[in-house]
């Protein structure tokens, strides 16, 4: 069994001005999404390995976590943002008045992004990047940083729910939430957990209280 912590990353240009960035590059951090790094950076959070999508948003939230901890970022494709297609860098109030958007709030597995991913297909590559990195890494932490979207996908499976389900959870920028991924068995630890609460503290992690993540804010 492999305990992945899932970091969606902290708040981004993207997030501030309400456009749908998916995998277009140079798209970085906002001023509070900075702010938001540098205190993931303070927290006690200890892991044993981390792994970053490769778009700059979520690499620029890890880096100062992983300069103070001393640890390298692997760059993992399997846990990127969808690719959107043609719907990438439009504004979110604009594309919520096209006809599709019912079909990718109620039906999301039966639909794919012009010139762009499948929801199914996002899903399956997720699942198999989780599968492999248990199978390398059993009983170890991992630090898996991604987007929301993309970690929501990620608590569906383990709740094994239905795809066209995942759209009711909700995972904010700079987020924890904590699942254990086995062959037979997965479990879910914590959802949506603000890392402004890891503050410094004794206890452990699991001793606690506990279209693009379902927030903006």
């Amino acid at each position: 069994m492999t305990t992945f912590y899932l970091l969606r990353h902290a708040h981004s240009q993207a997030n501030l001005e309400g456009i749908l960035a998916g995998q277009i590059p140079g798209i970085h951090l906002s001023k509070l999404g900075h702010q938001q790094s540098h205190a993931l950076s303070k927290s006690d959070l200890k892991v044993d390995l981390i792994v970053s999508s490769p778009l700059e948003r979520c690499v620029e939230t890890i880096k100062p976590y992983a300069a103070k901890k001393r640890k390298r970022v692997l760059l993992d494709s399997s846990f990127i943002e969808m690719n959107y297609g043609e719907w990438s860098g439009r504004k979110l109030k604009a594309l919520a008045r096209k006809r599709d958007w019912l079909i990718v709030r109620r039906r999301p597995s039966t639909f794919t992004f012009p010139s762009g991913e499948g929801f199914a297909t996002a899903e399956n590559r997720v699942k198999k990047g989780l599968t492999r990195l248990s199978k390398r890494y059993p009983k170890r932490r991992i630090l898996i940083v991604s987007h929301g979207d993309i970690i929501k996908m990620i608590v569906n499976s383990v709740l094994d729910l239905p795809l066209d389900k995942f759209q009711r959870i909700v995972v904010d920028p700079s987020s924890l939430s904590v699942v254990e991924w086995g062959t037979k068995e997965k479990t879910l630890l914590h959802l949506n957990m603000p890392t402004s609460t890891l503050a410094p503290t004794k206890k452990k992690l699991k001793d606690r209280a506990t279209l693009g993540g379902g927030s903006n804010v």
